[in-house]
């Protein structure tokens, strides 16, 4: 019997300390996903640091660009500008003072509330475009986008437009966001902002942000770039405003995570392709929730309830995108089945029909589908997976796709909602009658409006020479219908 008891007391103090540890990490998960922000102001308290963020919105050559820093491990840090393609260093590093900043109660509703710590003179030469603004200090390194615009006219046609609403929707910094567990419909502006990061690493820490952040919208910049086409860059906000500016470029281009429109930026919208611009959207769950914007407090407000889905706000009538989101495929990943290859799209790919483009995109996100901690830590095992260029979410065509719409190409994904599946994945059914679609129409105003329908379109673009080919056949065809106006 006390031989018994020897052996069976540790194995009962085994169960008890994983009961305990069990029961522990469950009430932590809850409590964090109810108190995210309050456990979040004790790191910024408590741990070392380097968070800086600049004011929301673009700027102009020769403007001061406030930098907003707290800094908890040092006196000062590092800070300088240079261009997205790291070619040139238009603002050189040098020290500048900073010190911890204490945040608000709430600082993803309410914004950090810092106080500048310094600024950085942007040159009265310098062109216009997408440059990254670094921090450093202490071992860490911050990136943040700056985009400079013209102070006037356009400096080139095209018009690369960010995902900057999806950027502050989906950023957890501060402890609340549209996603977080302790959910708030308002999203400050007014903080760092992770998804501005064009070389966001993707770690664990980082699983729902970087398949749709500036790192994949670099690739578009590349390839405009890489082609000898000029394009200026802006954010959401400046469509928001009005559609003057924007009206007076050829083409618009809305890459990767296009996601929260407001009601004056669909208009807008439809304002410029009336008056001949050509839109390209490459992105997937393009203007999904209804929005709402203040560019002057610096908020995105978002009830994301059934009905605050724009298909269900009677609204064809402002959605000029061909397509529509679709949770049929939701995360699964498939390749483009070719339509119509002797089309001027495909002109110079070499393509013939039903091949398939696109079957391999650095987008995979491999523990989205999954609510628990124990799940997402478990598919960590399927970090570092490729995806395909049609996945993570789609679009496609729906009641008010024009009756002109040509399809080019037709993906694969199965009819159901998934879990990271990518194909050709046997226990899979995949389909075209299911999958995401690309395709265009021609606008009445004159231009065209191409839609790829997925968010891990642009993270095909850098293995896939045949859809980098097509993009940049699209976008000179706007160029074309433009200058026979």
């Amino acid at each position: 019997m006390k031989q018994r008891l020897l052996i069976g007391l540790p194995i009962l103090i085994s169960l008890g300390l994983l009961c305990g540890a069990g029961a522990f990490a469950t009430h932590f998960y809850f409590l964090s996903a109810r108190y995210s922000h309050t456990i979040f102001g004790l790191k910024h308290r408590l741990l070392d640091h380097l968070e800086c963020h600049l004011a929301p919105g673009v700027v102009h050559p020769g403007e001061a660009v406030p930098v907003y820093v707290s800094y908890s491990a040092g006196d000062s840090v590092q800070a300088g500008i240079y261009d997205i393609h790291r070619r040139d260093t238009v603002v050189p590093f040098r020290a500048f003072a900073a010190a911890y900043q204490p945040l608000p109660e709430r600082p993803g509703v309410e914004g950090t509330g810092w106080e500048a710590s310094f600024s950085l003179d942007l040159p009265t030469s310098l062109p216009t475009g997408w440059y990254v603004v670094e921090v450093t200090g202490g071992g860490f390194a911050r990136r943040i986008s700056l985009l400079v615009v013209p102070r006037d006219q356009p400096q080139h046609r095209v018009a690369l437009i960010l995902s900057t609403n999806t950027w502050n929707a989906y950023n957890p910094w501060g402890g609340h966001s549209l996603y977080t567990r302790n959910y708030s419909p308002v999203a400050s502006f007014w903080r760092p902002q992770p998804l501005a990061d064009p070389w966001l690493p993707d770690t664990y820490a980082n699983y729902q942000l970087a398949f749709q952040s500036a790192a994949r919208d670099r690739h578009v910049a590349s390839l405009l770039d890489s082609a000898g086409i000029g394009y200026d860059v802006y954010d959401m906000l400046s469509l928001h405003r009005s559609a003057e500016r924007l009206s007076r470029y050829d083409v618009l281009l809305f890459s990767t995570h296009a996601e929260y429109w407001s009601e004056a930026m669909l208009r807008h919208l439809r304002s410029c392709l009336d008056s001949g611009n050509t839109a390209l959207v490459l992105a997937g769950n393009v203007s999904s929730y209804v929005s709402q914007v203040d560019p002057e407090a610096g908020t995105l407000t978002v009830h994301k309830r059934i009905d605050q889905l724009w298909q269900h706000a009677d609204s064809n009538q402002l959605r000029p995108f061909g397509l529509e989101p679709s949770f049929l495929g939701f995360h699964t990943y498939s390749p483009y089945v070719v339509h119509e290859p002797d089309h001027w799209a495909w002109a110079g790919t070499g393509v013939a029909a039903g091949d398939k483009v696109g079957t391999v995109s650095e987008t995979f996100d491999y523990t989205y589908m999954y609510s628990s901690w124990w799940q997402k830590l478990l598919f960590l095992r399927r970090k570092g997976r490729m995806g395909a260029a049609a996945g993570l979410e789609i679009d496609r065509p729906y009641a008010g796709t024009p009756a002109n719409w040509v399809t080019l190409g037709q993906a694969l994904n199965p009819a159901a909602e998934g879990h990271g599946e990518v194909w050709p994945d046997p226990d899979v059914t995949w389909s075209e009658e299911t999958g995401a679609t690309m395709g265009y129409y021609d606008h009445p105003g004159g231009g065209l409006v191409f839609h790829v329908g997925s968010i891990a379109f642009t993270g095909a673009l850098p293995y896939d020479a045949a859809l980098r080919r097509l993009v940049l056949n699209v976008v000179r065809e706007g160029l074309r219908r433009r200058d026979t106006l």
